[in-house]
């Protein structure tokens, strides 16, 4: 069976989107290449996109850190579910307070660099 393995890098921001693959088979959300499910070991994947809205799934709040990242203490760095299911690890940006902090707070996707995907608390309505 010949693998439908994705090459293209899929960990990439469109248009306020991440992208990343789901399992042919079971279903599941993958956001890095991989060359089989590790819950089915099928090997066939579509490439999906992920809106980029979720919430805090965890968190911590970084208050000592290596060079360069001193300037930028104490900040917070969090799992994000977002709304179809994917867990996604990235930083919190602006000024949060401890009690905007919690779990389910909802968060939206801004932005990817070399550090790694970024959010913001979404505007409760």
């Amino acid at each position: 069976m010949r693998s439908s393995y994705i090459k293209k890098e899929v960990v990439s921001v469109e248009e306020n989107r991440i992208f990343g693959n789901v399992c042919c088979n079971c279903g599941e959300l993958f956001l890095y290449n991989v060359k089989y499910c590790s819950v089915c070991g099928f090997k066939n994947f579509k490439e999906k996109s992920f809106i980029g809205d979720g919430e805090i799934y965890s968190y911590t709040k970084i208050y000592y850190t290596a060079e360069p990242y001193k300037k930028d203490a104490p900040y917070i760095i969090a799992i994000v579910k977002l709304n179809e299911g994917l867990k996604v690890m990235g930083r919190l940006l602006g000024k949060i307070k401890e009690k905007q902090l919690g779990i389910g707070v909802p968060v939206k996707f801004v932005a990817k660099d070399k550090e790694g995907f970024k959010f913001k608390l979404a505007e409760v309505r």
